[in-house]
């Protein structure tokens, strides 16, 4: 019998039969409550106190279980709905209730067989009823193939079942084609199948046209060209196959700067587009022509040139180059000299050797002058490529400092610069003038000697030998020495002027020098340092 949990069923309906009291506490049975573990019964069972217990109810509201009560059904349940009345009496007082059942057929228990039985796609243990239990699909083992499967023609195979040992036989579908291995020709593209000799369908190419190394930055009124460019066309396939660049069309040639973006390139059927970039053409610099004069008589006019543009498309062309470009020119002043050029913005230099005579590598001194002073560091007319350092701490030839004890520097007098550090052994300073004329000229300088560890009122010929134009001359002059109102070298100041050191000299046509050299020491106890000499006076007769 099914079990549910246990139902109220019924209390409701009380037959009063008497009218005598219980002789329990005196309280009269008032009524019955019916309560069963079940409704539902199977043909065969019995409605007894297995299944159904019975409280009494009482008029002082008490109440108790109790048993002896009698059922109007006493013998086993028939199949189908029935209603039993339940009746208890106590002290002559007779109470009842009633309680709806269902009784189904009696209830079947399986019995499944030990031998496995199956079907084709499962095996089970069955019951006389027909009841299956402890169903699974086969497990499929010894598994053989009877036929292979190709491409299209299904195959078979056979197995043996792991529990139940059916024998049993399933198709293998067939593979299909495996169209995998590319093929393709001039015309076509197709695949083969990597299992037969199938074929897939053929496809006729379907081109693209490529063009490669195209130049795509481009200026104002610039040609366009496929110049360095390469052309094929391409199927996705993988086939492709070059063309000739000749054969390929633009869509624009002249380029001007609305131009600029998608260039449409055509050859045959085919067409690609490209972009480019077209740039307005703009000045970016200037430089002087190297045919350009640059060298000048003194006080000669500007001679013309030529200014060579360069834009930012690497082109260039050329102008005339003006004097009203020229930012001050004048050949006035003897020597190289740089002058500022501007064109439309841009600006560079003109360099020009201005009295210089480019076969003896010298300058002129002047046709208007006739006393000309050559500072000693003045490049353009003294060479001191062999006026070494002298000793101790001096680091240039050319100062107008020197240091004291506590190696500070401090002036030491010199008009711009001297050439106090040019008296070691070996060395020579030679002037060097151009003249297009010969003449006469006498030669003087500005110079002082040193104190404590030079030599003080020297001759000058006692410190160097002079060669004019190559013929050793004779000098003549004494050389102040310096103030010591100082220590070491401060307050130099007491300089020597002479206008004369060898009397009139022969100016030749052309290339003239004069070399001062070093004679090293007069006492033999070291170097001289003297003189010092701060310029030198050319004067014309």
């Amino acid at each position: 019998m099914k079990k549910l949990s246990k139902i109220l069923l019924s209390t409701l309906v009380a037959v009063l039969l008497g009218f005598s009291f219980a002789a329990c506490g005196g309280s009269r049975l008032t009524a019955i409550e019916i309560v069963s573990d079940t409704t539902e019964f199977v043909a065969g069972d019995v409605i007894s106190t297995e299944f159904v217990s019975v409280n009494a109810k009482y008029a002082d509201g008490s109440s108790r279980t109790v048993t002896g009560w009698t059922a109007d059904i006493t013998g086993a349940l028939e199949q189908g709905e029935h209603t039993v009345t339940i009746t208890y009496t106590e002290n002559g007082v007779t109470v009842s209730a009633t309680l709806d059942v269902t009784v189904s057929e009696t209830e079947h228990v399986h019995e499944f067989g030990a031998e496995w039985q199956s079907d084709d796609v499962a095996h089970f243990r069955v019951c006389a009823c027909g009841a299956r239990t402890d169903e699974a699909a086969h497990i499929r083992a010894g598994i053989t193939v009877t036929a292979e499967a190709d491409c299209i023609t299904d195959g078979t195979r056979a197995y043996v079942c792991a529990v139940c040992d059916r024998k049993g036989e399933e198709k293998l579908a067939a593979l299909g084609h495996s169209f995998n291995i590319d093929r393709l020709d001039d015309n076509s593209h197709w695949k083969d199948c990597a299992r037969c000799n199938a074929s897939s369908q053929k496809l006729a190419h379907d081109f693209i046209l490529c063009v490669d190394n195209v130049k795509t930055e481009w200026f104002d009124g610039d040609t366009f060209t496929l110049d360095g460019a390469t052309a094929h066309k391409e199927c996705d396939c993988g086939y492709a196959s070059e063309l000739d660049i000749a054969t390929v069309v633009s869509s624009k040639t002249e380029l001007n700067v609305t131009d600029g973006g998608e260039l449409t390139l055509t050859c045959g059927e085919l067409t690609t587009t490209i972009n480019i970039d077209v740039k307005r053409r703009e000045i970016i610099g200037i430089e002087i022509d190297p045919s350009t004069k640059n060298v000048y008589l003194i006080g000669e006019a500007f001679g013309g040139g030529t200014l060579v543009i360069t834009y930012n498309n690497s082109s260039t062309t050329t102008t005339e180059l003006t004097v009203d470009m020229i930012k001050g020119f004048d050949t006035n002043s003897v020597g190289e000299r740089t002058f500022e050029v501007e064109y439309d913005g841009k600006k560079c230099e003109l360099a020009v050797k201005i009295g210089y005579d480019a076969q003896s590598g010298a300058y002129e001194l002047g046709t208007e002058k006739r006393a000309y002073k050559l500072q000693a560091e003045d490049e353009t007319y003294v060479d001191m490529s062999g006026a070494a350092l002298q000793k101790g701490t001096a680091t240039n030839k050319f100062e107008n400092q020197a240091k004291d004890g506590n190696n500070q520097l401090y002036p030491n007098g010199a008009e711009g610069y001297s050439t106090c550090n040019i008296t070691k052994p070996g060395n020579k300073i030679v002037i060097k003038f151009y003249s297009r004329s010969a003449g006469k000229f006498k030669l003087g300088l500005r110079a002082q000697s040193g104190n404590k560890a030079g030599k003080s009122d020297v001759a000058v010929d006692a410190a160097f030998s002079v060669k004019v134009n190559s013929s050793q001359k004779k000098i003549n002059g004494n050389i102040a020495k310096a103030s010591l109102s100082g220590s070491n070298w401060q307050n130099m100041t007491n300089w020597t002027t002479l206008e004369d050191i060898a009397g009139e000299l022969d100016i030749v046509v052309g290339l003239n020098t004069i070399e001062f050299a070093y004679l090293g020491t007069l006492d033999g106890t070291g170097d001289l340092r003297f003189p010092n000499i701060d310029y030198f006076i050319i004067t014309l007769i």
